[in-house]
């Protein structure tokens, strides 16, 4: 599964997308971990929006998180995606390369 970084938002693929439509998601709260090199998304309807993009995939459009993002040291590209368990919540964790490595 990839999600990717992009100059306008997040952009979570046709995989990801359907995983996330689902479980129900149309919101999501972003956090990041900098000594694990990851940043998580979890569930938040209130939070940032989930749009549609393409047949079945989905994006955050948000130019302020990927400002902070990359004021975080993460750069614009395509990143592995997996679920997990944080605090007994679900979330979808992608790992990031701070170096700004991604895949273009």
């Amino acid at each position: 599964m990839r999600v990717s970084v992009r100059e306008y938002g997040l952009q979570l693929g046709g995989t990801v997308g359907k995983m996330v439509d689902g479980r129900g998601w149309s919101g999501v709260k972003v956090g990041l971990d900098p000594k694990q090199k990851v940043v998580c998304l979890a569930r938040d309807d209130d939070g940032l929006k989930l749009g549609k993009s393409g047949q079945t995939g989905k994006r955050v459009a948000s130019k302020k998180l990927v400002r902070w993002l990359k004021e975080r040291g993460v750069q614009e590209g395509r990143y592995l995606a997996r679920w997990g368990n944080v605090d007994d919540e679900e979330v979808l964790i992608i790992d990031v390369e701070m170096e700004g490595r991604g895949e273009k």
